[in-house]
């Protein structure tokens, strides 16, 4: 389906397309779905976007809006290779009974607006999640979250400060989730393994539930440099 509007586009019913394609100059916009959902791409301009699906959603296509909020829900799992970019808006991706994966490039960008990924039956497989002056918040409910982008050293979660929940683990001794929050920010880690593993290298304070292994300071210090349970660390 490819819907070209002006003044907005309010479908509440429920459709049940396959692929989506759309662009929006301004006023609201508004897609619930039936089953499985491809996004071919989005263009959206000042207004708020929601898209709402039963089955999985794969993000094939790069979703902008030019301030508006993105809200992304999928009734399963969210599959997101492209580009997520609100201009200032906030951004909310949700997966209600699966995971969300950002492999192969996939990335959010807000310019200063939160950005909340939230799965409740699966890991969150991070990209990068750049907000810039705003908050990130990243939910696994169901599962881990975990580093795909690829690289030991590029950042996962650029922010003003981070939260982050998982039920078992926060990044792995192979790859943990890097993050580039200035050290006026804060990170703060929930989850149910008994230790973390991050690269901190702004050294900014870390609250956990667990211990925190900073892989940042390892490398930099050749030693182990962790942090007991939690601990608030306000330098190194």
């Amino acid at each position: 389906l490819t819907i070209a509007s002006v003044l907005g586009v309010n479908l509440q019913g429920a459709n049940g397309v396959g692929r989506l394609n759309l662009s929006n100059t301004q006023g609201a916009v508004t897609f619930n779905n039936t089953g499985p959902l491809t996004i071919s791409g989005i263009s959206q301009g000042s207004g708020p976007l929601t898209v709402n699906t039963s089955g999985s959603l794969v993000l094939g296509g790069a979703v902008s809006s030019q301030g508006g909020a993105l809200s992304l829900t999928a009734g399963t799992s969210v599959t997101q290779p492209a580009t997520l970019d609100s201009h200032g808006g906030d951004i909310a991706v949700t997966a209600d009974a699966g995971g969300i994966d950002l492999s192969s490039g996939g990335s959010a960008k807000s310019e200063g607006g939160n950005i909340t990924y939230q799965a409740t039956g699966g890991d969150i497989k991070l990209g990068l999640l750049d907000a810039g002056t705003g908050m990130v918040t990243v939910d696994a409910a169901g599962g881990s979250i975990l580093n795909v982008n690829g690289s030991t050293t590029a950042a996962n979660v650029r922010a003003a400060s981070a939260a982050l929940t998982a039920s078992q683990f926060i990044g792995s001794a192979a790859s943990s989730i890097v993050f580039d929050i200035p050290s006026t920010g804060t990170i703060r880690l929930q989850l149910g393994a008994p230790v973390a593993y991050i690269s901190n290298p702004n050294r900014t304070p870390v609250t956990s539930t667990s211990v925190v292994a900073d892989i940042a300071s390892e490398v930099a210090n050749s030693g182990a440099r962790s942090q007991a349970a939690g601990l608030q660390t306000v330098g190194y």
